[in-house]
Order: C-alpha cells, then sequence, then structure tokens
C-alpha cells in the first residue's frame, strides 16, 4: 500500500482517566484530521482494564485474554468515534482520517505473540506497516522516553532521541511495551512518544516532523 497515511496515530487508553482531557484531544484529532490523512488505532482503556481483572479472577489463558484485550481496543475505538465525530473502519483503505478497530485484521492474521507485553503499542506498530504509514505516533500520559524511570529517579531526563535497540535497556522509562522496539526495527518505521494532553504536540509534529518528545529510530 502507497503511503496514503499521514501517519498512525494510537490513542493510549490512560488519557481516559480525564474526561477533559479526552474530551479536548478528541476535538483536536477531529479538526487535524481535515488536515491531515491519519489512522487513529485506539488503546484499551478502562476496556483493557477489565479484561485484566477478569484474567486474574479467573485465571484465564493468555490466548483468550490476548482476544479480549483486542476487543476492547474495538471498543474504545467506538467511544473515540462518538467523541470525534470519526468514522470507524475494519480496513486500511486510506485516502482519509478513519479510526481503525483492529480486532478482525489481527485475529485474522494472527501477526502477534499472545501474551500481556503486547499492548495496543505494538498493535498499531504492525498497523503502520500494513497501511505503508511513513511513522506512528504513541500519544500517552507522558511527555515521551526517560533516561530512568522518574518515578523512582528525580534525575530522570527526557530522551529527545533514541535508537529502537536500545529501549530494551530503558526499562520502565520507555512507557512502550517490550516487543515494540522489535517490530520498529524490523518494520523500519519512525515512532514517537508524545503527550497527549498537549495536542499542539501533535499538530507540530505533523506540520515540522519534530515537537517535544521522543523519537524512536
Amino acid at each position: 500500500m502507497n503511503d496514503v497515511y499521514a501517519a498512525v496515530v494510537k490513542v493510549g487508553g490512560s488519557l481516559a482517566r480525564s474526561r477533559k482531557i479526552l474530551t479536548r484531544l478528541c476535538f483536536e484529532l477531529s479538526r487535524l484530521g481535515k488536515l491531515y490523512p491519519l489512522l487513529l488505532v485506539p488503546g484499551g482503556g478502562p476496556f483493557a482494564d477489565e479484561v485484566r481483572k477478569e484474567y486474574c479472577k479467573f485465571k484465564l489463558s493468555e490466548d483468550t485474554a490476548h482476544w479480549m484485550a483486542l476487543m476492547a481496543m474495538n471498543q474504545f475505538g467506538l467511544m473515540l468515534a462518538e467523541l470525534t465525530g470519526i468514522e470507524t473502519s475494519e480496513t486500511l483503505s486510506g485516502g482519509r482520517t478513519l479510526i481503525f478497530l483492529p480486532f478482525r485484521l489481527i485475529f485474522e492474521e494472527d501477526p502477534l505473540p499472545h501474551s500481556w507485553d503486547i499492548t495496543s503499542d505494538s498493535v498499531a506498530a504492525y498497523i503502520a506497516w500494513k497501511a505503508g504509514a511513513p511513522r506512528v505516533i504513541l500519544l500517552k500520559d507522558v511527555d515521551g522516553v526517560f533516561s530512568a524511570d522518574p518515578k523512582r529517579h528525580k534525575d530522570a531526563r527526557l530522551l529527545e532521541s533514541v535508537k529502537a535497540f536500545e529501549l530494551s535497556s530503558l526499562g520502565a522509562s520507555t512507557g512502550v511495551d517490550s516487543f515494540f522496539s522489535r517490530l520498529v526495527s524490523e518494520y523500519g518505521v519512525e515512532a514517537w512518544v508524545i503527550n497527549g494532553k498537549y495536542p499542539k504536540r501533535l499538530e507540530k509534529l505533523l506540520l515540522e516532523g519534530r515537537t517535544l518528545g521522543t523519537r524512536i529510530h
């Protein structure tokens, strides 16, 4: 597929913890979607949290939890569609901004390990490759990747750029799942981690190719 999308943008589920933050972000995504062809990929949000609870409560298999978590992404995607006014799709047709519901594609192709190490980060990277998008942007509730876990190290600094193979040595400070770096390296996709609480950072990245956050290459 040709590079018909400006970027794949994953909307992290952590941003749904605040109604105000998510509503403002959805307004900006709707506006930016009219300016740039974006493929929006939902995180799991509160729906994936429920999957984790039931997984622990009933001691479910990781296979079952994997598919349930992907269904949770679809649920969050429908919620985002309501808040943004952007249509959903289960196909990578290209040409206009859409919210992609990933369950059907991932179920049919089954490209990822069935593990809690795999999150919507890796799903978004895979979709970016499938769609031929040059960039995958992860919107999270942190400013980017840090040199160390900022919750434990006061001197941790935000990294402007990091190589994909270096992510595994940074542990919890990356904010991305452990499989993500492998996919970015394999697919040759440029990746960014930026704070979705500040949508203007996304706009700057789309416009100028740089912003406050971390570029993973």
